[in-house]
C-alpha cells in the first residue's frame, strides 16, 4: 500500500499517535508500539494493526518488515522526522509507530496447559516499566506465561510494551479480578504448587530451596509486597538473602533472580572455590 503523507498536526487521520504522554488509548480497544523492534515483533505477532506512522527515513525499514511479515496490506502515514516529533510529543519512536488492535482480553484459562511447568503471577504489579520488566525477563529465561489480576497495570500499555521489548505480545498470559479461582484450579488439576515471594524470617532462602516440578512463582505489590490472604494461598515461601542495611530489592531486579534460579533449577547452596 502506498504511504499515505501528512502535513498537519491536527490530522484526525493520526490522532492515534498524539498527545501519547496525556492520554491512553485502552478505551479506543488500541495500543501503541513505538520503535523499529517493537514494531517489527507486532508485526510478527497475531495482532492486528491499524496503522503504522514513519518519517520519510524510516519508510525502507517498514517496507523490509512488511515484506518479511506479509503486512503490505497496513495503512502507512508519513511525514517529516520534525512534524512526527511534534505530533507524537516525544521521541521514543525513533522514527516508527504502529497502532495495534486490542483482542478481547483474555483469562486464566490461556494458562490452563498440561505442558506448561513454569508461570509467573503477578496480583497487583501497579508500574508499568516493572511489569514491562517482568515480562521481558519471563520470555528470555523460559517462563510459560504469566496470571494477572485486573490490579496490575496493562501489559499492553506503551511503556510496559516498551519495557518488555513488546514481550507481551508473544508471551501467554491471562487477566482477571479474581485469581485465586484459577490459581486452585492451577493447583488441584494441573499439579502446581504455588511460590511466594517475600521479606520474611520463616522464608526459605534462595540458595536453599528446592523447586517444585510445576510451578507458579508469584511476586507482590512494589510498596506493599504479597498480602497476607495471598500468602495464605502459597505452598512455599522464598526469599533472597541481602546484606544487612539492605531491605528489599526492585520487582523487576528480584524477578529476574528467582527466575533465573527456577530456570536452573535452583542454585548451588555455596559459593564456587
Amino acid at each position: 500500500m502506498e504511504p499515505v503523507p501528512v502535513f498537519d498536526l491536527t490530522d484526525e487521520r493520526i490522532a492515534p499517535y498524539a498527545n501519547l504522554k496525556e492520554r491512553t488509548l485502552r478505551g479506543e480497544s488500541l495500543f501503541v508500539a513505538e520503535g523499529e523492534l517493537v514494531v517489527e515483533r507486532l508485526a510478527q505477532s497475531r495482532y492486528a494493526i491499524a496503522s503504522v506512522f514513519a518519517d520519510e527515513s524510516r519508510l525502507p525499514l517498514w517496507n523490509k518488515i512488511a515484506a518479511q511479515c506479509n503486512r503490505q496490506d497496513v495503512l502507512v502515514y508519513t511525514s517529516s522526522t520534525a512534524l512526527m516529533k511534534s505530533i507524537v510529543g516525544y521521541d521514543f519512536s525513533m522514527g516508527l509507530m504502529a497502532v495495534g488492535v486490542r483482542e478481547q482480553e483474555s483469562d486464566a484459562s490461556a494458562l490452563f496447559n498440561p505442558a506448561f511447568r513454569r508461570l509467573v503471577c503477578l496480583p497487583e504489579c501497579v508500574k508499568p516499566d516493572n511489569l514491562g520488566t517482568v515480562f521481558r525477563s519471563s520470555a528470555a529465561l523460559g517462563m510459560d506465561g504469566i496470571l494477572l489480576s485486573t490490579r496490575s497495570c496493562d501489559p499492553l500499555s506503551r511503556r510496559a510494551l516498551r519495557t518488555s521489548m513488546a514481550a507481551t505480545l508473544k508471551l501467554p498470559w491471562g487477566r482477571c479480578s479474581d485469581i485465586v479461582e484459577p490459581i486452585q484450579k492451577l493447583k488441584s488439576e494441573f499439579g502446581f504448587k504455588l511460590v511466594g515471594t517475600v521479606l520474611r524470617p520463616n522464608a526459605v532462602n534462595l540458595n536453599q530451596f528446592v523447586w517444585h516440578e510445576k510451578t507458579i512463582l508469584a511476586f507482590g505489590n512494589e510498596y506493599a509486597g504479597l498480602s497476607d490472604e495471598f500468602i495464605s494461598l502459597c505452598d512455599d515461601l522464598v526469599t533472597i538473602p541481602m546484606s544487612a542495611g539492605v531491605d528489599s530489592l526492585n520487582i523487576g531486579v528480584s524477578a529476574g533472580i528467582f527466575m533465573y534460579a527456577l530456570s536452573q533449577g535452583g542454585f548451588p547452596g555455596q559459593f564456587r572455590q
